[in-house]
């Protein structure tokens, strides 16, 4: 159980990273070409160990209808409505309205797959979505009257909400690594084409920044961070895994101050404690 929990937080360390390296490159991003381009770039290094451990080969079963629909919902669909709340209502405000995701995937995995409820798990996940709501201020650039951000960012919860569950029931078929394999390569081939097709061809004075952010992320983000993440739900559930997770948009702050040289707030390490504290009551 402790390697699933320590799987969990590791993912949403290497996931805090991605806000700053995006924002960095940002202008000379497409957000649909990059969610393609990054999880091709992070399906490498499976394919790699897969090819070595056993060969390539895709099973057809029952499974792989779900591995594709939980890609398609979580790292594609889930991640393109949140950077589009992010734009419309600011990351404060976009990340509270999506980490809703944590009760929306915990209320799931109790109704769907029988996973442990009860006083502790409300309690862990009150104070974790408690400590996001610190640490991020709960402030909008644009005012909360923005109902197309709400629109998105509610939809993004829905959708990771949705996609982290068909995790679960995808790992009664495949194990952790051929899973994630699969649900990158499901994400980088659709969003990438459709990319193409909607955002078009990448500018030439663009795609150095392009391709250093999409390794970066692809590599510390999906490859490693992805893997850690389908782990922890094997290993510890939905439930623990996602609360887990909710260390992530705090993470990122630190992140993001730390790179630009700025000073941590106390709003932030008080909701970092929370999370904490959150997480440790699912043990006690």
């Amino acid at each position: 159980m402790l390697h699933g929990v320590l799987s969990a937080i590791l993912a949403s360390i290497l996931w805090s990273l991605n806000p700053a390296i995006i924002s960095r490159y940002s202008r000379d991003i497409k957000p649909l070409i990059f969610t393609g381009l990054r999880a091709l770039i992070g399906l490498l290094p499976l394919i790699t160990i897969i090819t070595f451990i056993t060969g390539l080969s895709v099973e057809f079963n029952p499974g792989l209808l779900v591995a594709v629909i939980s890609a398609l919902l979580g790292p594609g669909l889930g991640d393109t409505l949140y950077t589009q709340a992010v734009r419309l209502l600011g990351g404060s405000l976009a990340v509270v309205i999506s980490y809703t995701y944590i009760f929306i995937a915990t209320g799931l995995s109790i109704l769907l797959l029988g996973e442990k409820g009860g006083l502790t798990i409300l309690l862990g996940s009150i104070l974790a979505f408690t400590g996001i709501v610190v640490s991020t201020g709960f402030t909008s650039r644009n005012g909360v009257k923005n109902f197309k951000g709400i629109f998105y960012a509610a939809c993004a919860a829905i959708s990771w909400g949705l996609g982290t569950v068909l995790i679960r029931i995808a790992l009664n078929y495949y194990d952790f690594i051929y899973l994630t394999a699969m649900r990158l390569l499901t994400v980088g081939v659709v969003f990438a084409l459709t990319g193409l097709v909607i955002e078009g061809k990448i500018g030439e004075n663009s795609r150095r920044n392009l391709l250093i952010a999409a390794v970066i992320t692809g590599v510390f983000g999906l490859t490693i961070g992805s893997l850690l993440f389908t782990y922890a739900i094997w290993s510890i559930g939905v439930t623990a895994t996602v609360i887990a997770t909710s260390l992530t948009p705090i993470l990122s702050q630190w992140t993001t101050k730390i790179i630009s040289s700025e000073k941590i707030q106390l709003n932030v390490i008080i909701g970092a404690l929370l999370v904490a504290l959150g997480i440790i009551i699912l043990y006690l």
